[in-house]
């Protein structure tokens, strides 16, 4: 929902949105707004089981059917919103 209401797509940027803008909030369904630690563990969670990939692969089967999107011969990837984790002093490959 983030991105449809131009707010930052990271787990801080969210919750001030939720705690800080009640339209934002009430789209969301919360009627409570929930701490900043729990968005984090909902996030990791959601990386951990790869339930994110798995959100933005419905929502494009979503948009397809509903003729929201054409489906195209090629795929673009914007790896800016591409989930990666970083070990840090990691020998390159």
């Amino acid at each position: 929902m983030a991105p449809l209401l131009y707010v930052e797509v990271m787990v801080s940027s969210v919750h001030l949105q939720v705690a800080g803008n009640s339209d934002f909030r009430t789209v969301c369904g919360f009627t409570q707004v929930p701490s900043l630690k729990t968005f984090e563990r909902f996030d990791q969670v959601m990386i951990e089981t790869g339930l994110w990939k798995k959100a933005r692969q419905l929502m494009v089967q979503f948009n397809i059917e509903h003729g929201i999107i054409e489906k195209e011969e090629q795929l673009a990837v914007d790896t800016t919103h591409v989930e990666a984790e970083a070990t840090l002093h990691a020998p390159f490959a």
